[in-house]
């Protein structure tokens, strides 16, 4: 038996379905205001297997699974990875093509170089995530029990102290580089031999005791402990690292300078989207109190270093401007004029 409402008002139809069109289509701008829509892009300037394309894939990983869609790590490899940054800036700037910055292909190539084909500002920097240690690494031969004792023998002797770096303006020259001058050593007067081809022959040197020190990265460090030919001796970070607690500062031992952490991080082209933007540096913050990224970093004997977007440019800025002053005091670089 049906029950009769006496007091019923009637909605129009068309006013009730055109509410509902009207909720229908502001549900739908929402869901395509939700970035992203379609997998990203991400662009590594160096081959696969090294330092940037392991932390690459490692946040690549982490977004795809908070974003819900595909983060595509491409290599693009050349030039010191200028070929890769200028793909990069010159893609459209949708929030779609990102590239994974580290110090090798901004602050160290930056400083190395007057004749770059853009500026560090021409990018849109979307903040840091991971820091890898350097550490100073030397021959088991070497009679060398510290840092201070071996700056105390470049000082004195410095034709006679011979140290790799891989190859010009790396990491591990710059590395290098930062010790001598805060020790007072001109760094000019001490044999430095250049690795074209990368840190990993640097590090072969110190094995075979070629040279007396090159810079490492804690994988490195990791694999060549073992063996009782090298011995670490010191750490470019501002403190210990858990992975290697033993092992002291540059700091500690009297080289505040030689503070020299690699990072890696991320930029878009310049006028990137703001919505994208505001995602990635959202993701950055909630990776950074995440005990399951962390773990995941440090699996691969890398340091969750997290920083803004401004706060990392002004950074890198900073760097490159050190470096740069470094790499003219160091007779690497001519000074602009």
């Amino acid at each position: 038996m049906l029950r009769v409402l006496k007091k019923y008002r009637m909605v129009p139809v068309v006013t009730f379905i055109a509410g509902v069109v009207i909720s229908l289509l502001a549900a739908g701008n929402s869901t395509a205001a939700q970035y992203p829509t379609r997998p990203i892009n991400m662009i590594v300037p160096y081959a696969p297997g090294g330092g940037s394309d392991l932390s690459a894939r490692l946040i690549a990983g982490y977004a795809a699974k908070k974003f819900g869609s595909p983060v595509n790590v491409g290599n693009v490899v050349g030039a010191s990875g200028i070929t890769a940054t200028m793909q990069m800036l010159g893609s459209t700037p949708d929030g779609y093509t990102l590239m994974i910055d580290g110090t090798s292909n901004t602050s160290f190539l930056s400083a190395s170089r007057e004749d770059l084909p853009f500026k560090l500002e021409d990018r849109t920097w979307l903040g840091r995530w991971i820091g890898d240690p350097m550490y100073y690494m030397f021959s088991a031969t070497t009679p060398f029990k510290n840092l201070k004792e071996a700056m105390s023998f470049a000082k004195a002797k410095p034709a006679e102290y011979i140290w790799g770096a891989g190859a010009h303006g790396s990491q591990s020259m710059f590395h290098g580089l930062s010790l001598l001058n805060d020790a007072g050593v001109d760094p000019m007067k001490t044999k430095m031999v250049v690795f074209p081809e990368g840190m990993a022959p640097s590090v072969q040197a110190v094995l075979a005791g070629t040279v007396m020190e090159a810079g490492a990265m804690a994988t490195d460090v990791a694999k060549l402990m073992a063996t009782g030919k090298i011995k670490v001796l010191g750490v470019a970070t501002v403190e210990r690292t858990k992975q290697y607690p033993d092992v002291p500062t540059a700091r500690e031992q009297g080289f505040p300078n030689a503070t020299l952490l690699s990072w890696y991080g991320l930029s878009g082209p310049r006028s990137f989207s703001a919505e994208a933007t505001e995602a990635w540096t959202k993701l950055a913050q909630e990776a950074a109190k995440d005990a399951d990224f962390h773990a995941m970093a440090e699996k691969q004997n890398k340091v969750p270093s997290f920083m803004g977007p401004k706060e990392h440019r002004e950074y890198v800025l900073n760097e490159a401007k050190n470096l740069t002053a470094l790499a003219i005091a160091s007779g690497l670089r001519k000074p602009s004029k």
